[in-house]
């Protein structure tokens, strides 16, 4: 696999272990008022079609990363490691350039909010379609940093897929609400797991950057891409 769709899935993996309160407590709302089975799958339901929204803005996101695709400046991979730091930062709790982003994504939240409530409370398989397509455009520093990997993929199917893999991340921790015992879930969200996970990210970051500046190609994803896009087309009219 990619190395970039590993790295997404980490990313979704170890990141959402910021995440437990704020996307976890709609999973434990599927609890209330209906039997164990159905709770199960509306959860289900709800989890697939978030990864699919996710994977839909990557689609979205990695359009515009294509524009700029054939300058000679790796600046897609250096966005990628620069955004690695910025979540680990983000995990930190510490203020910074992904928290600015939250706050102008609460803009674009304020609107869809009210649609959202109208599909609350969950009880049927459609409302939690919707409610799972809708909390794609949740504000979240941590989307926006995969997102960030999405848009230096190169084409809107890598995109596509590197928040797929994201998405796919996120799933153990976000199932695991409600499903494993509050122990679990307790030492799941010690500061000092979470705090390693930040540094991880920054140091992947920073390694990323490195490379970029040492080899232009070495993680230029979109380089790779393209190249792949244009290869079948030079073979055929080699024929």
């Amino acid at each position: 696999m990619n190395s970039l769709y590993w790295t997404a899935f980490a990313m979704g993996l170890f990141g959402s272990l910021h995440c437990l309160g704020m996307c976890g407590g709609i999973t434990v709302a599927f609890n209330q008022a209906i039997d164990t089975n159905k709770a199960t799958n509306l959860a289900f339901t709800y989890q697939f079609f978030r990864i699919v929204s996710y994977a839909l803005l990557g689609a979205i996101s990695a359009t515009f990363g294509y524009l700029f695709t054939d300058l000679k400046v790796p600046i897609l991979p250096l966005l990628s490691g620069l955004f690695m730091i910025f979540l680990g930062i983000y995990l930190l709790n510490i203020h910074g350039p992904l928290q600015l982003l939250e706050k102008l994504g609460y803009r674009i939240w304020r609107k869809v909010q009210p649609l959202q409530k109208t599909f609350l409370p969950i009880s049927k398989s459609y409302q939690a379609m919707a409610i799972g397509l809708l909390w794609g455009l949740l504000p979240c520093g941590l989307v926006y940093g995969a997102l960030a990997l999405a848009v230096s993929s190169g084409s809107p199917l890598a995109g596509f897929t590197t928040m797929l893999c994201f998405g796919l991340g996120t799933l153990p921790m976000m199932l695991s609400v409600g499903l494993v015992s509050k122990k679990l879930l307790s030492f799941l969200q010690q500061p000092w797991l979470r705090n390693l996970a930040a540094a991880l990210f920054i140091a992947w970051g920073g390694y990323f950057i490195y490379s970029a500046l040492a080899d232009p190609h070495q993680h230029d994803h979109s380089h790779d891409a393209k190249q792949q896009e244009q290869t079948p087309k030079e073979h055929h009219h080699q024929h």
